[in-house]
C-alpha cells in the first residue's frame, strides 16, 4: 500500500494561534536580550540596553499580534465565524523552520572550531570562538531574507510569460502565501548577501563558504522532506512496477494542480498516479552529500573554498539528475532545448566551480593544517 502524505499536522483555532504568537513574541525579546547582554560584554550598559531591546522586540510582536497578524492577516474570515477558524500547522513550514535553524547550527558550531574571521586559525581563544559564532548568527538573518527575496525572484522570472504568467498578472507577483520558490534562486540570493557581509566584517569568504555549504545540504534535506509532506517538487508519472513510487492524496500541491490546472486527474480520484519520488532522491542526496563533505573531504581539504566548490560541482549534478524526474514544469522549462531552467542553471554553478577549483588549486599552499 502507498503512502498519503501530511501536508498539515495539527490544526489550531484562531485564539490558540494567538496565545502561540503571543508566546514566540516574549520569547524572541528574551533571546534578544540575553544575547546583546552577552555579546557586549556583561557590563552594566550592556545590561541596560538589553533590557530596553528586549522589550522592544516583545512588546513590538505582541503589538503586530494584536492589531496586525490576527485576524487581519492571518484569517480575515475569523470575525465572520464568532473569531474562531481552524489554521493549519503546514508540515512543509516546520520543516523549513527546523532546516534551517540546524543549518545555522551547524555552520555556528564549526565557525567556533576553526575560525571564520582572515587570518584566524585553530586553537583560539574563548573569545575568538565566540566572535566567529555570532558572525555566523549575524549573518543568518540576512541569508533567510535574500534566500526568501532570491527564491522567489527566480520562480517569477521562469513564470513571466504565458497568459497565467506574472507577467499578464503582476499583482500576484507579492502573493507568496500562493506558494512560488525555487532553491536556485534563494541560493544565489544567499551568496551575494554573504560575499557582501563578509567584505564588510572582515570575513574570509572562501572559508565561510566551507562552513557554510555543508550545512546548506542539511538544511536542504529538511527542506525536501517538507516539500514531501506538502506534495510540491513532485515526479512524473512512475512505470507501475516502480517500487517506489508514491501516490499523494486531496489537498497536496501536486493533486490539485493535476486536477485543477492541469485538468489530466479526475476530482473524484482518490489519489494522483503512482510518482517518481523527486523529493526523497534530492534530499537524501544531499544528505549523502553533507556527510562525504564533513566526513571525508573537509579534514583532508589543502585550501580555503575546496568544500564550498566541491558541494558547488556535487549538488549541481544531483539537481541536474533529479530534474530528469520532475513533473512540475512550473518551475520553467525550455522546452526547444528539452532542458529545465534547474538544469541550466546546474551546468553554468557546476562549470564555474570547476574552474575555480582548478584556479584556487594552482595558487594554494602544498597543504593546510588538519582541520579535525
Amino acid at each position: 500500500m502507498r503512502p498519503l502524505l501530511i501536508p498539515h499536522l495539527f490544526y489550531f483555532t484562531v485564539p490558540t494561534w494567538k496565545v502561540i504568537l503571543y508566546a514566540g513574541s516574549v520569547a524572541m525579546g528574551v533571546y534578544t536580550a540575553v544575547t546583546t547582554w552577552w555579546r557586549e560584554g556583561k557590563t552594566e550598559q550592556a545590561r541596560r540596553r538589553a533590557v530596553w531591546t528586549g522589550l522592544a522586540w516583545g512588546m513590538g510582536g505582541l503589538l503586530a499580534t494584536v492589531f496586525f497578524a490576527i485576524p487581519l492577516w492571518l484569517v480575515p474570515e475569523a470575525a465572520a465565524h464568532g473569531g474562531h477558524a481552524d489554521l493549519p500547522l503546514h508540515t512543509y513550514g516546520l520543516m523549513i523552520a527546523v532546516g534551517f535553524i540546524v543549518a545555522i547550527s551547524v555552520s555556528a558550531r564549526e565557525a567556533r572550531r576553526c575560525g571564520v574571521f582572515a587570518g584566524q586559525s585553530p586553537p583560539m581563544t574563548p573569545q575568538e570562538r565566540e566572535r566567529a559564532g555570532n558572525a555566523i548568527m549575524d549573518l543568518a538573518f540576512w541569508v533567510l531574507v535574500a534566500a526568501i527575496v532570491g527564491a522567489r525572484i527566480y520562480f517569477i522570472f521562469v513564470n513571466w510569460s504565458g497568459p497565467e504568467g506574472y507577467g499578464e498578472h503582476p499583482g500576484n507577483i507579492f502573493k507568496f502565501w500562493t506558494g512560488g520558490l525555487v532553491f536556485y534562486g534563494g541560493l544565489l540570493g544567499a551568496v551575494a548577501v554573504s560575499i557582501g557581509y563578509a567584505r564588510r566584517n572582515g570575513i574570509a569568504f572562501f572559508r565561510l563558504g566551507d562552513i557554510a555549504m555543508p550545512a546548506v545540504s542539511i538544511g536542504q534535506f529538511f527542506g525536501r522532506l517538507g516539500c514531501l509532506s506538502a506534495g510540491c517538487c513532485w515526479g512524473r508519472t512512475a512505470p507501475s512496477n516502480f517500487p517506489f513510487a508514491l501516490k499523494f492524496p486531496p489537498g497536496s500541491l501536486v493533486y490539485d494542480t493535476l486536477v485543477n490546472e492541469r485538468h489530466v486527474l479526475s476530482a473524484s480520484a482518490a489519489t494522483t498516479p503512482p510518482l517518481f519520488p523527486t523529493q526523497l532522491m534530492d534530499g537524501f542526496g544531499e544528505l549523502l552529500i553533507f556527510l562525504f563533505l564533513v566526513l571525508w573531504l573537509r579534514p583532508r581539504k589543502r585550501y580555503d573554498g575546496q568544500v564550498m566548490l566541491a558541494w558547488c560541482f556535487l549538488y549541481p549534478l544531483l539537481r541536474f539528475t533529479d530534474e530528469l524526474f520532475r513533473g512540475d514544469t512550473e518551475r520553467g522549462v525550455y522546452t526547444s532545448l528539452h532542458v529545465s531552467v534547474g538544469q541550466l542553471t546546474s551546468v553554468a554553478i557546476a562549470a564555474v566551480a570547476i574552474v575555480m577549483l582548478v584556479l584556487l588549486r594552482k595558487r594554494a599552499p602544498a597543504a593546510l593544517a588538519p582541520t579535525t
